[in-house]
């Protein structure tokens, strides 16, 4: 679950929206996102294992990755959660 905490007094969810950007693991092949207001899921389009997100102020997206099973048996302990998330500027 990716969450956007910013809010305000006065201010709506799309004035607080926020750019997130996630690094995923090299063997996560692919990210279901659901949508908060409808519950309907959405691949996101990764590139180079990163996919951006657009998230309104005040909600959050649940995320589902898919996972390729590791060659190698001692990688298969490890999460393959995301490896590095950016925040860029409000929108």
């Amino acid at each position: 679950m990716v969450v956007n905490k910013l809010h305000g007094m006065n201010k709506s969810a799309h004035e607080t929206a926020d750019m997130i950007e996630l690094t995923f693991a090299p063997n996560v092949a692919s990210v279901t996102a659901v949508n908060w207001l409808d519950g309907q899921p959405a691949k996101l389009e990764l590139k180079n294992h990163k996919a951006v997100l657009r998230i309104s102020g005040g909600t959050g997206v649940l995320l589902k990755a898919a996972v390729r099973q590791p060659q190698d048996h001692r990688e298969r302990s490890k999460f393959p959660a995301v490896r590095e998330a950016i925040t860029h500027q409000p929108i």
